[in-house]
């Protein structure tokens, strides 16, 4: 393709970066209904309790808008006609309750089962319960076959003591529990939930469930729940779902709109227990806090899982990141001229206003794996947050959030899957961030990538530093922080970035082998493509960097790449073409911002060799890579 030479005054000005540059770099509404305020429980000394407000009502069939709260309860339980062999049948009405079989009483309303076996229990009662008490080695199977039962004043199923009890949800049936504005509960707080059970808590079946807590939670369970098939529907002024011990979900179809978290398991006193683990079904959580959240771990590798948490991103607390870098010398000529001046130390605020209360979408207090699933989040916090460890393995995940896309305390790990922060304040974040594999597409108002953590130290250089072979002139003293234990590591995956802050940062080091990724970075002074707080080793794979030339850094010395690092003004959607000496086309992108500044390595820059620039089909001239 033939191309047009340079026109005369064109304002494109090229100068060639030729150093190993390494300095410091800088480290770095409201929600309606009871989204704004949960209703607040009050439990007396005498174990009586009362509730403030919270009155659910609604359409479950679709979500109008991100704030909404609402169930659509259908007016009437629906019998799928179960007639299989039973231990025993509960009938209610409006005015008493008959049964048959054995191992049940009745104390007006109030049905309790001691004995093992398998209940039918059918019927519409607008005050009633049914209470499990047997033996803790017992099982007992409850098959909800058109069961409509509400208690105003404690939980309409109360599993007091059982080995573990197995919910059917009958083929064709179509089920409703509900609570009061008031419950009576025990000295430990208990039943507080619309479906309650002390122990194992196991459903089945092809009917559906809709569960209204006003009280408090939806379904509670203080060992485990075991999800396997079924339509649940949950609608709760507190949790959604709450197993103590676990929340296994491997079908079925659960949607959850709570007032608190969606999805819970928070045992930190017993070893292996406090943990979500989900393998498949269709999960949708709309919750005023945390969606799905596990103490010890979260593990996903199968299904498809919608939230929204806090009102969405667009909820989320204003965030700024003003970097006030003090500067030394400008850019150094070719001769590697020292920079002029002493820059003076500056100041990084980051300001962000924080809620006590947390609305991640996916959280972890020690190891969060996604290694499969569909997942897409729209959250005012975190989408995906660990208190320690974060693995991808796998799987699609689609987010907006107001804070973090994934954000590790510790260690965050990527070697497969489909990941698009549609926007974020910092896209991955992460003390120690290991990319591996996988696609990502991340949009940033502050950093696409930072590697950092809490123990930083502040470096401060007060004078310029010396420009080096036809590099920099110095960079005056910024007040950078350095986190020794922090480190961004590259061995492959693909990647675009597109950040208002950093693109690739670390307050500590960088290596790269292998992968390919593009940065457009930023277009303020105080922030760079390319930031790290001591050394960047690349020795493989391909990057290209744009972004402002405040802070520009290159690699460090130890690389073994050819690469080309170039001061170009270029505007937003502007086409940039490379050549090599025979004509062919190794690099072409169209930015989607303006940028200064422009790193670019892949295994076709040789150095040494020569390589023409084409801006929208103008010829810059040629330079040769390093």
């Amino acid at each position: 393709m033939k191309r047009k030479e340079i026109k005369k005054g064109l304002l494109l000005f090229l100068s060639v970066l030729l150093s190993f540059a390494i300095f410091s770099g800088c480290g770095k509404d409201g929600i309606s209904s009871i989204l704004d305020k949960k209703p607040e429980n009050t439990i007396s000394q005498d174990g009586s309790s009362t509730e403030q407000s919270g009155t659910i009502t609604g359409d479950i069939t679709s979500l109008d808008s991100l704030s909404d709260l609402q169930i659509d309860v259908p007016e009437d339980a629906v019998s799928g006609g179960y007639t299989g062999d039973v231990t025993g049948t509960v009938t209610f009405s409006e005015d008493s309750v008959s049964f048959s079989g054995s191992g049940i009483s009745a104390d007006g309303k109030k049905v309790t089962i001691s004995q093992e076996g398998s209940y039918i229990l059918r019927g519409t009662c607008t005050d009633g319960s049914v209470t499990v008490n047997i033996s803790k080695e017992d099982k007992i199977f409850l098959y909800f076959d058109g069961i409509y039962l509400t208690s105003k004043t404690s939980s309409p199923i109360n599993i007091v003591s059982s080995d573990k009890t197995t919910i059917i949800l009958v083929d064709g049936s179509v089920n409703i529990l509900r609570d009061g504005n008031e419950r009576t509960v025990d000295e430990n707080g208990d039943p507080d939930a619309t479906l309650w059970s002390k122990d194992d808590l196991d459903f089945t079946g092809a009917g559906s469930l809709y569960v209204v807590a006003n009280c408090s939670k939806g379904i509670h369970s203080k060992d485990d729940i075991v999800i396997n098939s079924g339509e649940i529907y949950v609608v709760s002024t507190d949790d959604g779902i709450k197993g103590n011990d676990s929340v296994k979900i491997s079908g079925g179809k659960i949607t959850i709109k709570s007032g608190a978290d969606g999805i819970k398991s928070d045992n930190e006193d017993t070893a292996g227990k406090g943990f979500v683990s989900i393998t498949g079904g269709e999960i949708n959580i709309t919750s005023a806090e945390d969606g799905i959240q596990g103490y010890r771990d979260v593990t996903i590798s199968n299904g498809t899982i919608n939230i929204v948490t806090g009102g969405g991103s667009k909820n989320s607390a204003s965030k700024s990141n003003d970097n006030n870098i003090g500067f030394g010398g400008m850019f150094g000529g070719h001769g590697g001229r020292p920079g002029e001046g002493h820059g003076q130390p500056g100041n990084t605020s980051d300001s962000a206003t924080t809620d006590e209360e947390s609305s991640k979408a996916i959280k972890s207090d020690i190891e969060l794996l996604i290694s499969g699933g569909n997942i897409t989040i729209d959250s005012k916090d975190d989408a995906i947050h660990s208190n320690a460890n974060v693995t991808v393995k796998g799987g699609t995940i689609t987010a907006s959030t107001g804070d973090d896309g994934i954000h590790a305390d510790l260690i965050l790990t990527i070697d497969d899957g489909k990941i698009d922060i549609i926007n974020s304040y910092e896209g991955l974040e992460g003390e120690k961030i290991f990319l591996n594999g996988g696609t990502m597409n991340v949009t940033s108002t502050d950093d696409g990538i930072n590697a950092a953590g809490d123990s930083t130290t502040a470096e401060t250089e007060q004078n310029g530093q010396d420009g080096g072979r036809g590099g920099f002139g110095g960079f005056g003293g910024g007040g950078f922080d350095t986190d020794l234990n922090a480190s961004l590591v590259i061995t492959g995956g693909t990647g675009i970035f597109n950040c208002q802050g950093d693109g690739l940062d670390s307050n500590n080091t960088i290596e790269m082998t292998g992968g390919n990724y593009i940065i457009y970075g930023p277009t303020n002074g105080g922030n760079g493509s390319l930031d790290y707080a001591r050394t960047f080793v690349m020795t493989g794979g391909s990057l290209a960097a744009f972004g402002s030339t405040g802070m520009a850094q290159g690699v460090s010395s130890g690389s073994t790449v050819g690469y080309l690092f170039v001061q170009l003004s270029g505007a937003a959607n502007s086409e940039l073409i490379i050549e090599n000496e025979s004509g062919d086309e190794i690099f072409k992108t169209t930015s989607p911002k303006l940028y200064g500044c422009v790193f670019i390595s892949n295994p076709e820059i040789k150095s040494g060799s020569n390589y023409t620039f084409f801006y929208n089909g103008e010829n810059l001239g040629t330079l040769a890579a390093r």
